[in-house]
């Protein structure tokens, strides 16, 4: 019991010492087909896109969401520098981009590379 207690303690000491982190830095996509929305919670362009690419959800389309303030490192893994940005994965691979709140260029992208 006291070796379980010690381990315990040394992986606490470790975790809030940030040597471990519990953030997201990339996504599998083996062979996937996928929106990923690039989002921040106090970025007003990001609610305003929200509910359309609910609707897109609602469709059928494949749309994970990361929110870039905890998630950083994902965001500068892919190159994020404004949000809202919407990549499109096809394949696994990253085949467009749209920055900015947009909804119809996102629905005509989304019906272009995924139907």
């Amino acid at each position: 019991m006291k070796h379980f207690i010690n381990s315990l303690l040394v992986v606490l000491l470790i975790m809030s010492a940030g040597c471990i982190s519990t953030e997201k830095t990339d996504l599998d996509m083996n062979g996937q087909n996928l929106m990923i929305e690039f989002y921040s919670t106090t970025c007003p362009a990001c609610e305003e896109l929200s509910p359309h690419l609910d609707e897109l959800e609602d469709e059928g389309y494949n749309i994970s969401r990361i929110n870039v303030n905890e998630n950083g490192q994902m965001a500068i893994n892919y190159g994020i520098n404004l949000v809202p940005t919407v990549v499109f994965i096809k394949d696994g691979e990253e085949v467009d981009r749209v920055i900015g709140n947009q909804p119809e260029v996102i629905k005509s992208k989304a019906e272009q590379y995924f139907n």
